[in-house]
């Protein structure tokens, strides 16, 4: 992570005997130029972390890589750094599209959907919206807070039109807090994409095509 600093003077007044001396102070501000998160450092914050399993039917899924259809592809959203808050980009150590591809993955096999790149099954989607920002006005609690929107469809290879057509929109935010969020924003990052994933496991017209249960 690059670092930027600025020095700030600030004064103290030290007695000795009758006498007070003026002490100078550099206060340091740091401010990084960018943030970058390296996925494999990531997680899911605990409260968002919850992994429901199904029960094993044969069911098999192939995942092609999504498609990231936003405007500014290269930037996972900003951060603010710094003892003034500056706003500051960030980015994800390998681009979205194989931090995405690599979360669903991973996923679908924590919650027993078994991935195999022959199946019949065909998931494939379209990043429509992925961002982290943080919530921080002043002198009140901040928030790390993330956007991800998914066009996701399920195909059956050789078929043009899909068996299962789903969007999904997730917002989540984590815990308020008077000290810096900036280091939960990837973890908070990490919390949509499980969200996500718990969310398309539940989709009702997704469980009665592929006559997956859950384990509840």
């Amino acid at each position: 992570m690059n670092i930027k600093c600025g020095v700030l003077p600030a004064g103290a007044f030290l007695k000795t005997g009758h006498t007070y001396i003026l002490i100078l102070i550099s206060l340091v501000s740091c401010a990084s130029k960018k943030l970058i998160y390296n996925p494999n450092e990531l997680k899911p914050l605990s409260e968002m972390s919850k992994v429901t399993s199904i029960k094993i039917n044969g069911f098999s899924i192939a995942v092609e890589p999504f498609v990231d259809l936003r405007e500014i592809r290269d930037s996972a959203g900003r951060g603010y750094t710094g003892m003034f808050n500056t706003e500051t980009p960030a980015y994800l150590e390998g681009g979205i599209e194989a931090y995405v591809q690599n979360r669903l993955l991973q996923g679908f096999q924590k919650r027993g959907l078994r991935v195999d790149q022959t199946s019949e099954y065909l998931l494939r989607g379209k990043i429509v919206e992925f961002w982290i920002d943080e919530q921080t006005t002043g002198m009140s609690p901040e928030q790390s807070v993330c956007y991800v929107k998914f066009d996701m469809a399920l195909f059956k290879k050789g078929n043009a039109v899909p068996e299962w057509y789903g969007i999904t929109w997730v917002k989540a935010a984590s815990k308020a807090t008077f000290l810096d969020t900036t280091n939960e924003n990837g973890h908070t990052m990490d919390s949509c994409m499980n969200i996500v994933l718990e969310k398309f496991i539940r989709e009702k017209n997704f469980q009665q095509i592929t006559g997956i249960k859950l384990n509840e």
